[in-house]
């Protein structure tokens, strides 16, 4: 995602919020970056006058898109690569990052649950390479959560998709609600539902380790 466009207005009524991950000026658990995020976006949804909202994030900012969802009732969530948890205690096998969570004096969101599927559609994508599996794999299981396993991607799954001319379409079909045709895309790239993908991993051991 371009990070220097947080917001793009798709019609006089649609806002859009791409929403940042781990960075100097946007830690997510810090008590200003969580206040300041909501009262941004509700004040740019108020100025606009924009009756739907469409979040949008990467890595950290895909898990605060989803937290935010259940504050703000997004209409629509795509989340590429979210972290379940970036809590040690909660996550004891994840390495990466270590800079950022060292700096992190308190776990506001301390991991992903009371996501709202009767009010929000949930796009949740995820590569199963190395550390990926140990977020993906503690998300629930909600009936309406699209969730989907891309094999033998990693966590720079958005950048492999933005490269193979994949993600803007992508985007576009979940900002449309083409609910259908974000299947068509994430599957012609390998992708399986998340229940798809729980059944090979059985059916084959070790189907993450397939590059």
């Amino acid at each position: 995602f371009a990070r220097s466009t947080p917001m793009m207005v798709t019609s006089f009524t649609d806002a859009s919020f791409d929403l940042l991950g781990f960075s100097a000026q946007s830690l997510a658990h810090c008590d200003a970056v969580g206040e300041g995020g909501i009262h941004s976006i509700t004040e740019t949804a108020r100025r606009l006058g924009a009756r739907r909202i469409v979040a949008l994030g990467n890595s950290m900012g895909a898990s605060m898109a989803l937290h935010l969802s259940a504050m703000l009732g997004f209409e629509t969530v795509l989340a590429l690569t979210p972290q379940y948890s970036v809590n040690p205690a909660v996550v004891p096998d994840e390495r990466r990052w270590s800079y950022f969570r060292n700096r992190i004096e308190q776990f506001h969101f301390d991991r992903i649950d009371g996501l709202t599927p009767e009010r929000s559609r949930y796009v949740i994508v995820h590569g199963d390479g190395p550390g990926e599996l140990d977020h993906a794999l503690r998300f629930p299981q909600l009936p309406g959560l699209a969730h989907f396993i891309l094999p033998g991607m990693d966590h720079q799954l958005a950048v492999t998709l933005k490269a193979r001319g994949v993600l803007r379409p992508l985007v576009r079909a979940v900002i449309e609600g083409r609910g259908p045709r974000i299947r068509r895309l994430i599957e012609a790239q390998g992708g399986l539902f998340r229940s798809a993908y729980d059944t090979a991993r059985q059916e084959r051991p070790g189907l993450e380790a397939i590059r």
